[in-house]
């Protein structure tokens, strides 16, 4: 745009030119500024309103290819000069070493590290049926395998998981004591995302090989190096990514630059300008590890088409537009979807009681089951055809505060609050019993002096209070060992949800490979059978597992609730009030649960007490006055 108005101004001074309007200086001025933003162009051009619709540009992009001359140049190709191997390497240790720095002195406990040792390695070997137990493909030939996987390790937990631990530093009432318990409950999301890549992977074609036959070795073409070359690039997506969030809290980088930088760093062969197929798939595999580093919304069975138009057309734009033009064409096609989300209006209610809100009360009056989904946007929907309402099983993915979709988004306040919240909501007690129990706890942690631990591990966030409670107050020490009761009691509800399939493969509890059933085909979801008491053998316990029984501890509720106290999670809440407002009990026990209209409860139960009462009466009269008469005859 300024390049437009310096070009102009000195011709500006003939009698002719002196006449050209600013109106045309203008256009002129955005002309040039639309060809810069291809991406806005496109959506100011085809949209009616502010709110556009953009999960079509994948489809016009990929109708623009099939009915356009083929592409046999890679637009705009440039060489790129690599890095020289002795900085690749000293940058890569320098990322390890300031790891190993920030967790110097708590490494945790011979036991835990050698715990967190043996899970890796197993996990590593039983990859091959964890991709089964998980994934949606039956392919058996397999990219990654246990070799590159253990050797990619520390560059993966580092580069994927580092900026969890870091973000927590400043958060110290949800930083995890030492760096095995911290490894430890990464294991799950780590295969998950390994899993996406895999299933990808195996949908398409792999990235062609090396063809220059002067700078490859007999061995380049194995699988081994496939592997390898994959789980560097992913590792480097990661790491990026770490660094835009930390920089902006924004992904203004570019596609292009990213995938540049993987040719800067020798990740990746840069194909000739003719290699047009080739530059396609490793655009392909920068957006599948985006996708799989991401659970704020659903990672497809299906890939979206993204054409090589696609690339070329937005490869410069910044890779959250990207990533929202990819998600605006799924949501497009959830028609495909056999279980669909059941279709709710909000309820009108200012207020909602939270015991309706329990697994319990899910499940007996609702007569919903309880899913565990990797999802978060699936949280506490309702789905249709299953009649299931499924739960966020990594509470952990909050930590990064990474979203490559909304960068306004807060993770830490309000989000992350709210979603411990809603565990509090589902595995809340529903026994009055055990209820006292929860409240008491919950006034020792208020008015605490002691200490709170948890599987012998002090819980931070209950630590920081130690010197704020009164001094009337004696210390008391509490140890929440789910396994014992009455904490174990306590959280009943929770103890009616069927184990986390991720974390039932990843520690290989009650044998995966038969429990674990996928719920339809070509459906990534699954479920178990594996009764949530099954993680009582596990030591030490997941962060995840550690955030969902600790939750009841830091929120109390009364007898009735605001929605407006839930801003991000307030509308399912309320869409599942709905649900349960026009949910019609068909048993005896749902008529028992059903104490929506206490007064209409109350009603009905004595005129069902009063008739249990006087009918037995009544008939044991007639039966007397019958033999009586009998008798008098």
């Amino acid at each position: 745009m300024d390049n437009v108005s310096r070009d102009i101004e000195p011709k500006a001074s003939s009698p002719q030119l002196a006449m050209v309007p600013q109106e045309l200086i203008k256009a002129l001025e955005q002309l040039t500024r639309g060809q810069e933003r291809p991406f806005a162009d496109a959506v100011e051009k085809d949209s009616p309103g502010t709110q556009r619709d953009i999960g079509n540009l994948v489809s016009k992009a990929l109708d623009d290819e099939f009915h356009g001359d083929p592409i046999k140049c890679i637009p705009k190709w440039t060489e790129i000069q690599t890095l020289p191997p002795e900085r690749i390497h000293e940058e890569s240790d320098a990322y390890i070493t300031k790891y190993q720095e920030f967790w110097k002195g708590r490494e945790g406990t011979a036991t835990e590290i050698e715990t967190t040792n043996k899970a890796y390695q197993s996990a590593f070997e039983r990859f091959h049926d964890i991709y089964h137990c998980l994934g949606w493909r039956d392919n058996e030939d397999l990219t990654l395998n246990c070799a590159s996987l253990c050797k990619y390790q520390p560059p993966l937990i580092e580069s994927i998981f580092a900026i969890e631990a870091y973000r927590m530093k400043s958060h110290l009432h949800y930083q995890e004591s030492t760096r095995a318990s911290f490894e430890y409950s990464r294991l799950p999301r780590l295969l998950l995302i390994l899993i996406r890549i895999e299933s990808r992977r195996n949908m398409r074609n792999r990235c062609r090989p090396k063809t220059d036959n002067t700078a490859t070795s007999p061995d380049d073409n194995n699988q081994e190096l496939k592997a390898s070359e994959i789980l560097a690039v992913l590792a480097q997506v990661a790491r990026t990514m770490r660094q835009a969030s930390w920089v902006d809290g924004s992904y203004k980088m570019t596609l292009q630059e990213l995938l540049q930088d993987c040719y800067s760093r020798r990740l990746l062969q840069q194909p000739r300008s003719t290699d047009v197929e080739e530059h396609h798939e490793h655009m392909r595999l920068l957006t599948d590890c985006l996708m799989a580093l991401d659970f704020t919304h659903r990672f497809r069975e299906v890939p979206q088409p993204l054409s090589k138009t696609f690339y070329y057309r937005y490869s410069e734009e910044p890779i959250h537009k990207i990533m929202d033009m990819v998600l605006a064409y799924g949501q497009s096609q959830r028609a495909v979807n056999r279980f669909k989300q059941l279709s709710l209006q909000d309820s009108d209610s200012s207020t909602f009681i939270p015991d309706h809100f329990t697994i319990r009360h899910l499940r007996d009056f609702g007569n919903l089951k309880i899913e565990w989904t990797d999802c978060l946007d699936d949280h506490l929907k309702i789905y249709t055809g299953r009649n299931a309402i499924r739960i966020f099983a990594h509470p952990t993915f909050f930590y990064n505060c990474i979203d490559l979709h909304k960068n306004e988004r807060d993770y830490l306040e309000p989000t992350f609050i709210e979603l411990s919240q809603t565990y509090a909501l589902l595995f809340r007690p529903s026994s009055r019993r055990n209820l006292n129990i929860l409240r008491k706890f919950i006034r020792i942690e208020y008015s605490f002096r002691g200490r709170v631990t948890f599987g012998g591990n002090d819980i931070p966030i209950f630590s920081r209070r130690r010197n704020h409670g009164k001094n009337d107050v004696p210390s008391e020490d509490i140890n929440l060992d789910i396994g014992q009761n009455p904490i174990k009691g306590m959280l009943n509800n929770f103890f009616r949800c069927s184990l986390p399939p991720s974390l039932q493969a990843a520690f290989n509890i009650s044998q995966p490979t038969k429990m674990i059933e996928k719920i339809a085909r070509w459906d990534q979801h699954m479920t178990t059978q594996a009764p949530m008491q099954q993680i009582l053998g596990l030591a030490p316990y997941p962060e995840d597992i550690k955030f969902m029984a600790t939750s009841l501890l830091v929120q109390e509720f009364g007898q009735f609730e605001a929605f407006q106290t839930f801003p991000y999670f307030g509308s399912r809440l309320r869409q599942l009030k709905t649900y349960l407002d026009a949910h019609q009990p068909r048993t005896w026990l749902q008529l028992w649960r059903d104490d929506r209209d206490v007064r209409v409860w109350w009603a009905f139960w004595i005129f069902i007490g009063s008739v249990s009462v006087i009918l037995p009466i009544s008939i044991i009269g007639i039966i007397l006055q019958a033999i009586y008469l009998a008798r008098y005859r």
